[in-house]
């Protein structure tokens, strides 16, 4: 489950985390030219997390189509 939460009382993360999801995307990537906030979260159940990284992609035409830097997870799933 993944998106912009601009959960900044922490309520939509801990009904997740009620129901066994975890947040692993403590990256900051907002906003994307000088990022402060990690208002963008990725939530994973049954899941091996890899890696997660916040970055720009070259060329820069993302800045273009959000305010936010991307997150990259990669991702096993548990059987």
């Amino acid at each position: 489950l993944a998106g912009d939460f601009n959960d900044f009382d922490m309520g939509v993360e801990k009904k997740l985390l009620d129901l066994d999801f975890h947040n692993m995307s403590k990256v900051k990537s907002f906003p994307h030219v000088y990022p402060l906030f990690n208002l963008d979260k990725i939530f994973v159940r049954n899941m091996y997390v890899h890696k997660v990284q916040s970055s720009l992609i070259k060329p820069i035409n993302h800045l273009i189509l959000s305010d936010h830097l991307p997150i990259e997870m990669d991702l096993t799933f548990l059987v």
